[in-house]
């Protein structure tokens, strides 16, 4: 029996890794898992059609595909292929049964519409990206491997009307809102999958009498942002100027952070993004930074720039009294006429309204006090 290719072996391991994980089910899925050059993708990292290692390829990890240059010559990430695991997390909350039309948002290097036009067949599958330079490359590498979806460099915010109705639509890119153009591009009974910005939650969205609703997942999922046409590529921050203040106060400084409390707090607090780097944990705004450690005396915070960290304190207080939700208790509807996040159900006590204009957010919209 002649040896099968070395790439076939990696993408046949990584599928054996992604099932057993419990990732992976769809018997279609699996195989055009296992049947997909990833590495035919993965080669053209950052705009080059160099040999990457195959081995890498077929890693369970990310692997940047384009990079751009800021103003002073430092490169910023703007494409990548997803980690397998997400992909197949991902794929599979589509629910996809064979003939549904999908939209997907973000093309990047084309290897989810590969596995998709594997699933599905190459007329189910449209791709768009803002990036035409991505999209030429996702042509080339899809061309390849002889799969011929629909692709469009066109900006995901007004979906893709020439191939609708869609059954699905499946975004790539973290969103702060769903566009209202998808909702008149969706059959009834439509899915839509996709990451918001606030704490990574995954949305698995259900299109019913007009509107678009449903629950995060347990999963946390980082993208990139969904880029426009008018956006320029990001330039690295400086160091917020102004008054230093020191403080000790009671609030547990990882819970700041964790997994449960970032979507309450970026959805109360939009512009306030969280990180945390061993002992210590970092806040920041576009204008101030805040820095929480431990010492002798309890939690310390320090502050530079505009003072933003007794927002945080209310927002973690009533996050706290509310249960402490963590993500599936969180959920999204749009209407026509109006969009909101909300913990256990639409008419919830505890919403936040999002709207297409803009993704900044009342600080503490609808939120109980603590006081």
């Amino acid at each position: 029996m002649p040896r099968q290719p070395d790439w076939r072996r990696r993408a046949a391991a990584m599928t054996t890794q992604l099932t057993a994980s419990g990732v992976l089910s769809d018997r279609a899925l699996i195989t055009a898992f296992a049947e997909t050059p990833r590495h035919v993708f993965a080669r053209r990292a950052g705009g080059t059609a160099a040999s990457a290692p195959v081995s890498s390829a077929y890693s369970d990890r990310v692997i940047p595909t384009r990079y751009v240059d800021t103003f002073d010559g430092a490169l910023t990430v703007t494409s990548s292929l997803s980690q397998p695991t997400v992909v197949a997390i991902m794929l599979e909350l589509l629910h996809l049964r064979g003939g549904e039309n999908v939209l997907e948002i973000g093309t990047g290097l084309g290897y989810n519409a590969a596995l998709l036009c594997h699933r599905l067949g190459d007329q189910n599958v449209t791709s768009v990206d803002i990036d035409p330079h991505l999209v030429d490359a996702a042509r080339e590498c899809l061309t390849e491997i002889d799969h011929h979806p629909t692709l469009a460099a066109v900006d995901g915010e007004a979906g893709y009307p020439a191939r609708a109705p869609f059954d699905r639509i499946l975004a790539t890119c973290a969103l702060d809102h769903v566009p209202r153009p998808w909702l008149g591009q969706l059959r009834e009974d439509a899915r839509v999958v996709l990451p918001l910005t606030y704490g990574g939650l995954l949305m698995v969205l259900r299109f019913s009498a007009g509107v678009l609703s449903g629950r995060a997942r347990d999963e946390g999922v980082y993208f990139m942002r969904m880029r426009h046409s008018a956006d320029e590529p990001g330039t690295p921050s400086s160091e917020p100027q102004g008054e230093y203040r020191h403080r000790t106060i009671d609030i547990d400084q990882y819970e700041v952070t964790s997994e449960e409390f970032t979507p309450w707090l970026e959805l109360s607090l939009p512009d306030v993004r969280a990180l945390s780097f061993g002992a210590e944990v970092r806040l920041g705004t576009e204008t101030g930074h805040a820095r929480i450690t431990d010492d002798a005396h309890g939690t310390v915070v320090e502050e530079w720039g505009t003072p933003f960290f007794d927002e945080v304190v209310e927002a973690w207080h009533a996050w706290r009294e509310a249960g402490r939700p963590r993500r599936d208790r969180f959920g999204l509807s749009v209407t026509e006429t109006e969009q909101w996040a909300w913990v256990d159900e639409p008419d919830s006590d505890h919403r936040w309204p999002l709207t297409d204009d803009s993704p900044l957010l009342p600080a503490g919209t609808n939120l109980p006090s603590h006081r």
